[in-house]
């Protein structure tokens, strides 16, 4: 939302967005916990209330983002990655390593390296989408897996439905 732009409002939809995001991890870790510990009441009420809290963020996310395409998504993932790896990360691990925490500082390194895939990955499909060349190929011994079944054939293009589990062509990815 554009009049949002700079508002006391827009930040609080992103404290609120940090809030809900965090709590949802945080909770989904203690659902972890309790289950190993075998108090699988004690666990399904953190799933639960992670379910929730990741709502809450979804809902002030799209006031924030607004409602991109696929293609937009993908782009503000590659910004966002190449941020992490090309800034934030490198930052951490020079604050890190200034401080003695010399382990952290090449976690924050690995990381970040992790994050350069990521963007390379992100950019991989973007490519694919801008050009159209996700669900197709030049060759006709292109193998395609769907994603739900795992039914495999070599074909051009996927088809419109996967002959065994009827999901849409969508599913379908290169191998």
């Amino acid at each position: 939302m554009e009049a949002l732009k700079g508002t006391v409002t827009e930040q609080n939809l992103n404290t609120a967005l940090s809030g809900e995001s965090r709590a949802h991890l945080k909770y989904q870790w203690y659902a972890k916990k309790a289950r190993d510990q075998g108090l699988v009441e004690v666990s399904e009420i953190f799933e639960e209330t992670s379910r929730n809290e990741s709502e809450h963020a979804e809902i002030w996310f799209r006031y924030l983002a607004g409602d991109n395409d696929t293609q937009g998504n993908v782009e503000d993932a590659i910004k966002g990655e190449h941020h992490e790896w090309e800034s934030m990360y490198r930052q951490f691990a020079e604050d890190a390593k200034r401080e003695g925490f010399l382990y952290l500082a090449g976690l924050f390194e690995r990381v970040a390296s992790i994050e350069k895939a990521h963007e390379e990955r992100y950019q991989k499909y973007a490519d694919a989408l801008e050009n159209k060349t996700l669900l197709t190929s030049d060759s006709e011994e292109t193998k395609w897996i769907c994603l739900n079944c795992g039914y495999i054939l070599t074909a051009k293009e996927p088809p419109a439905e996967c002959p065994v589990c009827q999901e849409e062509r969508g599913y379908f990815k290169k191998m």
